[in-house]
């Protein structure tokens, strides 16, 4: 797995969105590599920034939690709304969930949507 992590990471510095997107899910959910939310959100970054729906999602997801980025609810619906006009199903629930819940998400809203992510 770590020749894996080091192909990718290398690919990643060069710019390939897909190996940024894969990082940052590798940092995210700490498989084959220590778990850091700050360095998934890096990556997820440059890859949503490139046009990377799924990424777009994920970055969206780690704002709205506050995972290795500060909490901001306006930085997390524009992540998800820039991934469901890509026709990103995931993002297109998680908007919709977030546009109309309270500001402060629900218990059962996080659920919801962790839920929601683990069918990705």
């Amino acid at each position: 797995m770590k020749v894996k992590i080091n192909q990718s990471k290398i690919a990643a510095e060069q710019g390939d969105m897909d190996a940024q997107y894969l990082l940052g899910l590798c940092y995210a959910h700490g498989e084959g590599i220590e778990k850091n939310h700050t360095q998934a959100a890096h990556w997820y970054r440059k890859a949503a920034e490139q046009g990377h729906s799924n990424a777009q999602s994920e970055l969206g997801f780690l704002y709205k939690c506050g995972k290795g980025v500060p909490k901001d609810d306006k930085e997390a619906l524009y992540w998800f709304e820039k991934s469901a006009n890509q026709g990103n199903p995931i993002a297109k629930e998680l908007h919709s969930l977030f546009t109309n819940s309270v500001p402060t998400p629900l218990p059962d809203n996080i659920t919801r949507m962790s839920d929601i992510l683990k069918k990705n």
